[in-house]
Protein backbone atom coordinates (compact mmCIF):
# COMPACT_ATOMS: atom_id res chain seq x y z
CA UNK A 1 0.00 0.00 0.00
CA UNK A 2 0.94 3.38 -0.72
CA UNK A 3 2.28 6.03 2.13
CA UNK A 4 0.41 8.96 2.33
CA UNK A 5 2.77 11.99 1.86
CA UNK A 6 2.15 14.05 4.83
CA UNK A 7 2.78 17.21 2.57
CA UNK A 8 0.88 16.84 -0.10
CA UNK A 9 -2.33 14.97 1.39
CA UNK A 10 -5.54 16.62 1.23
CA UNK A 11 -8.70 16.52 4.14
CA UNK A 12 -9.62 13.21 1.82
CA UNK A 13 -6.47 11.95 2.10
CA UNK A 14 -6.02 12.34 5.92
CA UNK A 15 -9.48 10.65 6.98
CA UNK A 16 -8.79 7.76 5.16
CA UNK A 17 -6.17 7.13 8.08
CA UNK A 18 -6.91 5.64 11.29
CA UNK A 19 -8.81 7.41 14.08
CA UNK A 20 -8.85 11.01 11.91
CA UNK A 21 -11.83 12.53 11.00
CA UNK A 22 -12.63 15.25 9.35
CA UNK A 23 -12.45 18.20 11.72
CA UNK A 24 -8.41 16.65 12.63
CA UNK A 25 -8.29 16.06 8.74
CA UNK A 26 -8.89 19.84 8.38
CA UNK A 27 -6.52 21.15 11.23
CA UNK A 28 -3.66 18.90 10.10
CA UNK A 29 -4.15 20.86 6.37
CA UNK A 30 -4.60 23.80 8.22
CA UNK A 31 -1.75 23.89 9.98
CA UNK A 32 0.32 23.05 6.93
CA UNK A 33 -0.33 25.75 4.95
CA UNK A 34 0.34 28.02 8.06
CA UNK A 35 3.31 26.93 9.00
CA UNK A 36 4.61 25.70 6.00
CA UNK A 37 5.46 21.88 4.97
CA UNK A 38 6.27 19.17 7.32
CA UNK A 39 9.67 18.03 8.04
CA UNK A 40 9.19 14.99 10.18
CA UNK A 41 5.79 12.53 11.42
CA UNK A 42 6.74 13.74 15.27
CA UNK A 43 5.80 17.44 13.54
CA UNK A 44 2.07 16.34 13.66
CA UNK A 45 1.92 16.27 17.39
CA UNK A 46 1.78 19.98 17.09
CA UNK A 47 -1.71 20.21 15.45
CA UNK A 48 -4.49 20.25 18.31
CA UNK A 49 -5.87 16.50 18.66
CA UNK A 50 -3.73 14.82 16.77
CA UNK A 51 -2.11 12.22 19.58
CA UNK A 52 1.10 10.26 20.42
CA UNK A 53 -1.32 7.16 20.03
CA UNK A 54 -2.61 8.31 16.70
CA UNK A 55 0.83 8.30 15.40
CA UNK A 56 1.85 5.22 16.61
CA UNK A 57 -1.35 3.90 14.97
CA UNK A 58 -0.78 5.52 11.32
CA UNK A 59 3.26 5.79 11.52
CA UNK A 60 3.39 3.07 8.77
CA UNK A 61 0.73 4.31 6.55
CA UNK A 62 2.52 8.17 6.27
CA UNK A 63 5.56 9.53 5.32
CA UNK A 64 7.46 12.88 5.07
CA UNK A 65 7.70 14.02 0.98
CA UNK A 66 7.71 17.08 -1.07
CA UNK A 67 4.86 19.30 -1.29
CA UNK A 68 3.14 19.57 -4.25
CA UNK A 69 4.76 22.47 -6.55
CA UNK A 70 3.05 25.46 -7.16
CA UNK A 71 1.60 25.86 -10.42
CA UNK A 72 3.36 28.31 -12.55
CA UNK A 73 2.50 31.83 -12.84
CA UNK A 74 3.35 34.28 -15.11
CA UNK A 75 3.35 37.85 -15.76
CA UNK A 76 2.80 39.91 -19.32
CA UNK A 77 4.91 42.50 -20.46
CA UNK A 78 3.87 44.93 -22.68
CA UNK A 79 6.55 47.56 -24.09
CA UNK A 80 4.48 50.74 -25.53
CA UNK A 81 6.40 53.56 -26.95
CA UNK A 82 6.05 57.00 -25.33
CA UNK A 83 6.25 59.20 -27.72
CA UNK A 84 4.04 58.91 -31.09
CA UNK A 85 6.12 59.99 -33.75
CA UNK A 86 9.39 57.48 -32.19
CA UNK A 87 11.08 55.46 -34.63
CA UNK A 88 12.58 51.61 -34.31
CA UNK A 89 11.03 48.81 -32.63
CA UNK A 90 11.87 47.07 -29.51
CA UNK A 91 14.15 44.30 -31.13
CA UNK A 92 17.36 43.44 -28.62
CA UNK A 93 15.46 44.99 -25.97
CA UNK A 94 15.16 43.45 -22.35
CA UNK A 95 12.86 43.55 -19.50
CA UNK A 96 13.86 41.96 -15.86
CA UNK A 97 11.96 42.01 -12.69
CA UNK A 98 13.45 41.82 -9.36
CA UNK A 99 11.86 41.22 -5.45
CA UNK A 100 11.50 39.12 -2.91
CA UNK A 101 9.53 36.16 -1.95
CA UNK A 102 8.84 33.71 0.98
CA UNK A 103 10.92 30.34 0.86
CA UNK A 104 8.46 28.24 0.97
CA UNK A 105 10.28 25.48 3.46
CA UNK A 106 11.96 28.18 6.01
CA UNK A 107 9.50 30.71 5.80
CA UNK A 108 12.32 33.10 5.31
CA UNK A 109 12.49 36.19 2.37
CA UNK A 110 14.54 35.05 -0.45
CA UNK A 111 15.46 37.64 -3.39
CA UNK A 112 14.03 36.19 -6.95
CA UNK A 113 14.81 37.82 -10.72
CA UNK A 114 13.59 37.62 -14.23
CA UNK A 115 14.50 38.48 -17.54
CA UNK A 116 13.39 37.96 -21.02
CA UNK A 117 14.28 39.56 -24.58
CA UNK A 118 11.41 41.69 -25.95
CA UNK A 119 10.62 41.27 -29.68
CA UNK A 120 9.75 43.79 -32.50
CA UNK A 121 6.02 44.65 -30.70
CA UNK A 122 7.48 44.52 -27.08
CA UNK A 123 4.80 42.07 -26.05
CA UNK A 124 6.71 39.27 -23.53
CA UNK A 125 6.01 36.94 -20.90
CA UNK A 126 7.88 36.38 -17.45
CA UNK A 127 7.69 33.73 -14.92
CA UNK A 128 7.21 34.88 -11.25
CA UNK A 129 6.70 32.49 -8.38
CA UNK A 130 3.27 32.47 -6.54
CA UNK A 131 1.54 35.52 -6.08
CA UNK A 132 0.89 35.19 -2.89
CA UNK A 133 4.65 34.56 -1.57
CA UNK A 134 5.66 37.55 -2.81
CA UNK A 135 6.51 40.22 -0.41
CA UNK A 136 7.09 43.83 -0.88
CA UNK A 137 7.11 45.19 -4.32
CA UNK A 138 8.32 43.70 -7.72
CA UNK A 139 10.40 45.81 -9.62
CA UNK A 140 10.83 46.03 -13.40
CA UNK A 141 13.61 47.29 -15.83
CA UNK A 142 13.83 47.82 -19.60
CA UNK A 143 17.11 48.07 -20.91
CA UNK A 144 18.73 48.75 -24.66
CA UNK A 145 20.90 46.49 -26.59
CA UNK A 146 23.63 47.78 -25.58
CA UNK A 147 22.77 47.87 -21.64
CA UNK A 148 21.40 51.20 -21.33
CA UNK A 149 18.41 51.74 -18.35
CA UNK A 150 15.43 53.39 -20.79
CA UNK A 151 12.85 52.84 -17.58
CA UNK A 152 11.31 51.49 -14.45
CA UNK A 153 8.24 50.51 -13.19
CA UNK A 154 7.33 49.46 -9.59
CA UNK A 155 4.33 47.06 -8.62
CA UNK A 156 2.89 46.10 -5.51
CA UNK A 157 4.04 41.97 -4.74
CA UNK A 158 1.23 40.44 -3.37
CA UNK A 159 -1.01 42.19 -5.94
CA UNK A 160 1.21 42.05 -9.03
CA UNK A 161 -1.29 42.57 -12.22
CA UNK A 162 -1.98 39.82 -14.66
CA UNK A 163 -0.29 42.16 -17.35
CA UNK A 164 2.14 44.99 -16.92
CA UNK A 165 2.76 47.85 -19.39
CA UNK A 166 5.51 50.08 -19.32
CA UNK A 167 5.48 53.39 -21.63
CA UNK A 168 9.35 53.80 -23.02
CA UNK A 169 10.62 54.54 -26.60
CA UNK A 170 13.04 52.34 -27.87
CA UNK A 171 16.88 52.93 -28.27
CA UNK A 172 18.00 52.85 -32.06
CA UNK A 173 21.31 52.43 -33.46
CA UNK A 174 22.64 53.26 -36.84
CA UNK A 175 22.15 51.17 -39.42
CA UNK A 176 24.68 49.81 -41.41
CA UNK A 177 25.15 51.03 -45.11
CA UNK A 178 25.78 48.49 -47.88
CA UNK A 179 29.40 48.61 -49.26
CA UNK A 180 29.40 50.01 -52.68
CA UNK A 181 33.28 50.20 -53.33
CA UNK A 182 33.98 48.06 -55.96
CA UNK A 183 36.91 47.20 -54.38
CA UNK A 184 36.17 45.64 -51.18
CA UNK A 185 36.69 41.98 -50.42
CA UNK A 186 38.99 41.93 -53.42
CA UNK A 187 42.97 41.76 -53.68
CA UNK A 188 45.13 45.02 -53.29
CA UNK A 189 48.05 43.91 -55.74
CA UNK A 190 48.50 42.00 -58.89
CA UNK A 191 51.19 39.24 -58.22
CA UNK A 192 52.86 37.59 -61.36
CA UNK A 193 55.95 35.91 -62.21
CA UNK A 194 57.31 35.66 -66.07
CA UNK A 195 58.92 32.13 -66.75
CA UNK A 196 60.97 30.77 -69.48
CA UNK A 197 59.17 27.75 -71.09
CA UNK A 198 62.62 25.83 -70.94
CA UNK A 199 63.11 26.90 -67.89
CA UNK A 200 66.85 27.73 -69.05
CA UNK A 201 66.31 31.29 -68.59
CA UNK A 202 65.31 34.07 -66.73
CA UNK A 203 62.80 37.10 -67.23
CA UNK A 204 64.78 39.55 -65.54
CA UNK A 205 64.32 43.11 -66.12
CA UNK A 206 61.18 42.90 -69.12
CA UNK A 207 58.63 45.15 -69.20
CA UNK A 208 54.55 43.63 -68.79
CA UNK A 209 52.02 45.08 -69.81
CA UNK A 210 48.80 44.61 -68.48
CA UNK A 211 45.72 44.81 -70.78
CA UNK A 212 42.08 44.43 -70.18
CA UNK A 213 38.51 44.85 -72.25
CA UNK A 214 34.96 45.34 -71.01
CA UNK A 215 33.24 45.04 -74.67
CA UNK A 216 32.00 41.71 -75.39
CA UNK A 217 33.63 39.80 -78.42
CA UNK A 218 36.61 42.83 -77.76
CA UNK A 219 38.56 43.93 -80.90
CA UNK A 220 42.00 45.30 -80.06
CA UNK A 221 40.91 48.50 -80.23
CA UNK A 222 38.85 48.27 -77.34
CA UNK A 223 41.91 46.57 -74.73
CA UNK A 224 43.12 49.53 -72.50
CA UNK A 225 46.49 49.12 -70.17
CA UNK A 226 45.52 48.61 -66.67
CA UNK A 227 48.98 48.16 -65.81
CA UNK A 228 52.77 48.26 -66.60
CA UNK A 229 55.34 46.90 -64.17
CA UNK A 230 59.29 45.37 -64.60
CA UNK A 231 60.58 42.06 -63.81
CA UNK A 232 62.65 41.49 -60.63
CA UNK A 233 65.70 39.32 -61.21
CA UNK A 234 63.94 36.12 -60.95
CA UNK A 235 60.75 37.40 -63.07
CA UNK A 236 58.46 38.17 -60.66
CA UNK A 237 56.57 41.81 -60.89
CA UNK A 238 53.61 43.53 -58.80
CA UNK A 239 51.18 46.33 -58.85
CA UNK A 240 47.61 47.62 -58.40
CA UNK A 241 44.91 45.23 -58.47
CA UNK A 242 43.21 46.08 -61.36
CA UNK A 243 39.51 46.49 -59.95
CA UNK A 244 36.13 45.93 -61.84
CA UNK A 245 34.73 43.50 -64.48
CA UNK A 246 36.22 42.66 -67.45
CA UNK A 247 35.28 40.64 -70.75
CA UNK A 248 38.95 39.65 -71.61
CA UNK A 249 42.19 39.51 -70.57
CA UNK A 250 46.34 39.51 -71.93
CA UNK A 251 49.59 40.63 -70.98
CA UNK A 252 52.41 41.84 -73.47
CA UNK A 253 56.07 40.73 -72.46
CA UNK A 254 58.77 43.21 -73.92
CA UNK A 255 61.20 40.70 -75.57
CA UNK A 256 63.47 42.44 -77.77
CA UNK A 257 61.77 44.29 -80.75
CA UNK A 258 58.49 42.47 -80.13
CA UNK A 259 56.17 42.18 -77.12
CA UNK A 260 55.06 38.61 -76.08
CA UNK A 261 51.09 38.52 -76.21
CA UNK A 262 50.37 35.66 -72.92
CA UNK A 263 46.88 35.44 -72.70
CA UNK A 264 45.00 35.82 -68.84
CA UNK A 265 42.16 33.87 -67.59
CA UNK A 266 40.46 35.24 -65.53
CA UNK A 267 38.11 34.46 -62.31
CA UNK A 268 34.51 34.70 -63.87
CA UNK A 269 34.72 38.88 -65.03
CA UNK A 270 38.06 39.37 -62.63
CA UNK A 271 41.55 38.80 -62.24
CA UNK A 272 42.70 36.75 -60.17
CA UNK A 273 45.49 37.59 -57.62
CA UNK A 274 48.29 35.78 -59.01
CA UNK A 275 49.07 35.35 -62.64
CA UNK A 276 51.82 32.69 -64.45
CA UNK A 277 53.01 33.82 -68.11
CA UNK A 278 55.17 31.61 -69.72
CA UNK A 279 57.25 32.61 -72.69
CA UNK A 280 59.63 31.34 -74.97
CA UNK A 281 63.04 33.67 -74.40
CA UNK A 282 65.71 34.30 -76.89
CA UNK A 283 68.92 32.88 -76.34
CA UNK A 284 71.39 35.04 -74.91
CA UNK A 285 74.82 35.85 -76.89
CA UNK A 286 77.86 34.97 -74.32
CA UNK A 287 80.28 36.94 -76.08
CA UNK A 288 78.33 40.48 -75.50
CA UNK A 289 80.15 42.72 -73.36
CA UNK A 290 77.74 43.16 -70.32
CA UNK A 291 78.67 45.41 -67.08
CA UNK A 292 75.76 43.98 -65.63
CA UNK A 293 73.84 46.56 -64.94
CA UNK A 294 70.88 45.62 -66.81
CA UNK A 295 70.58 42.03 -64.51
CA UNK A 296 66.95 42.79 -63.28
CA UNK A 297 68.34 43.06 -59.81
CA UNK A 298 66.84 46.44 -58.86
CA UNK A 299 63.71 45.79 -56.77
CA UNK A 300 59.85 47.26 -56.70
CA UNK A 301 59.27 49.96 -54.58
CA UNK A 302 57.12 49.57 -51.43
CA UNK A 303 56.75 45.92 -51.29
CA UNK A 304 54.34 44.40 -48.89
CA UNK A 305 55.04 41.20 -46.72
CA UNK A 306 53.42 38.46 -49.66
CA UNK A 307 56.06 40.62 -52.42
CA UNK A 308 58.80 39.93 -49.57
CA UNK A 309 58.09 36.24 -49.24
CA UNK A 310 57.61 35.41 -53.51
CA UNK A 311 60.23 37.61 -54.83
CA UNK A 312 63.12 35.50 -53.96
CA UNK A 313 66.72 36.29 -54.39
CA UNK A 314 65.81 40.02 -54.61
CA UNK A 315 65.49 41.23 -51.49
CA UNK A 316 68.21 40.58 -48.92
CA UNK A 317 67.40 39.01 -45.80
CA UNK A 318 70.33 38.44 -44.11
CA UNK A 319 73.09 40.94 -42.90
CA UNK A 320 76.06 38.45 -42.75
CA UNK A 321 76.25 34.46 -42.61
CA UNK A 322 79.42 34.45 -43.66
CA UNK A 323 78.93 35.78 -46.79
CA UNK A 324 79.72 39.44 -48.73
CA UNK A 325 76.86 42.01 -47.88
CA UNK A 326 75.37 43.86 -51.04
CA UNK A 327 74.20 46.91 -48.98
CA UNK A 328 73.14 47.98 -52.51
CA UNK A 329 70.62 45.64 -52.14
CA UNK A 330 67.14 46.69 -50.02
CA UNK A 331 67.95 44.78 -47.08
CA UNK A 332 64.31 44.67 -44.78
CA UNK A 333 66.25 43.23 -41.82
CA UNK A 334 68.53 46.53 -41.90
CA UNK A 335 67.83 48.83 -38.99
CA UNK A 336 69.03 52.35 -37.63
CA UNK A 337 69.50 53.73 -34.21
CA UNK A 338 71.79 56.05 -32.68
CA UNK A 339 73.49 55.70 -29.40
CA UNK A 340 75.25 58.82 -27.16
CA UNK A 341 78.28 58.64 -25.39
CA UNK A 342 79.52 61.03 -22.47
CA UNK A 343 82.82 61.95 -21.91
CA UNK A 344 83.56 63.98 -18.28
CA UNK A 345 86.22 66.38 -18.83
CA UNK A 346 86.55 66.93 -15.08
CA UNK A 347 87.48 63.59 -14.25
CA UNK A 348 90.98 63.68 -12.69
CA UNK A 349 93.15 61.39 -10.75
CA UNK A 350 93.21 62.43 -7.37
CA UNK A 351 96.87 62.30 -7.50
CA UNK A 352 96.27 65.69 -10.10
CA UNK A 353 95.69 67.57 -7.05
CA UNK A 354 99.42 67.29 -5.40
CA UNK A 355 100.85 68.43 -8.60
CA UNK A 356 100.74 66.21 -11.07
CA UNK A 357 97.62 64.30 -13.66
CA UNK A 358 97.72 60.71 -14.33
CA UNK A 359 96.97 58.69 -17.40
CA UNK A 360 97.12 55.66 -19.00
CA UNK A 361 96.21 52.54 -16.85
CA UNK A 362 98.99 50.12 -14.74
CA UNK A 363 100.88 51.16 -11.63
CA UNK A 364 103.74 52.90 -14.21
CA UNK A 365 101.69 55.68 -14.80
CA UNK A 366 103.57 58.49 -16.23
CA UNK A 367 103.70 62.05 -14.82
CA UNK A 368 102.26 64.88 -16.10
CA UNK A 369 103.47 68.34 -14.60
CA UNK A 370 100.75 70.55 -13.28
CA UNK A 371 101.80 73.55 -14.88
CA UNK A 372 101.69 70.90 -18.36
CA UNK A 373 98.74 69.57 -17.63
CA UNK A 374 97.10 73.26 -17.18
CA UNK A 375 98.14 74.26 -20.46
CA UNK A 376 101.87 74.17 -20.69
CA UNK A 377 103.69 77.48 -21.72
CA UNK A 378 105.02 80.17 -19.01
CA UNK A 379 102.25 83.07 -20.16
CA UNK A 380 99.51 83.52 -18.55
CA UNK A 381 96.74 82.38 -19.85
CA UNK A 382 92.80 83.06 -19.85
CA UNK A 383 91.07 80.48 -17.77
CA UNK A 384 88.54 77.85 -19.34
CA UNK A 385 85.01 78.03 -17.65
CA UNK A 386 83.66 74.69 -16.29
CA UNK A 387 81.76 73.02 -18.81
CA UNK A 388 78.88 70.56 -18.09
CA UNK A 389 80.48 67.27 -19.49
CA UNK A 390 76.92 66.27 -21.03
CA UNK A 391 75.40 69.61 -22.27
CA UNK A 392 75.42 69.36 -25.68
CA UNK A 393 78.16 70.92 -27.34
CA UNK A 394 78.63 71.80 -31.51
CA UNK A 395 80.56 69.14 -33.09
CA UNK A 396 84.60 68.67 -32.24
CA UNK A 397 83.56 71.03 -28.55
CA UNK A 398 83.73 67.95 -26.51
CA UNK A 399 81.22 66.63 -24.23
CA UNK A 400 78.78 64.51 -25.53
CA UNK A 401 78.91 63.60 -29.16
CA UNK A 402 76.06 61.70 -31.05
CA UNK A 403 77.13 58.84 -33.14
CA UNK A 404 74.56 57.18 -35.74
CA UNK A 405 75.88 53.30 -37.07
CA UNK A 406 73.80 51.61 -39.12
CA UNK A 407 74.08 47.79 -38.70
CA UNK A 408 72.83 44.74 -40.44
CA UNK A 409 70.97 42.18 -38.15
CA UNK A 410 70.19 38.50 -39.63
Amino acid sequence: MERLNINAAGVRQFMTLSVVDEGLARRIVKYRDTNGPFRKLEDLLQVEGFTGDILELNRNQMVVGDPPSAPPESVAVLLKKKTATAVGDFSGHTVDLAGTRTAPDTGAAVPFAAAGAAPANGELTLAVPPRQSLLDTVSFRVLAPDGTLLATRSEGGPTLPAKVTIEVDPKVFGTTQPNTDPAAGKPTRLRGQVIDDSGKRTAAGLQVVIWGATKDNPQDADFRALLVVTTDARGHFTGPYPVGEFSAAHATVGVDDDPVTVPVHLEGKEFPESVILVIDLPEVDEDEDDCGCGDGSEAPRSPDRADLARADGTFSTDGGAGRCVDFTKPDRTLEEYSFTYCVDHRARDPRADAGGATQGPGAHRRQVPARAAAGGGGGARRPRPELDPCEPRRPGRGGCAGQHRRHGHG
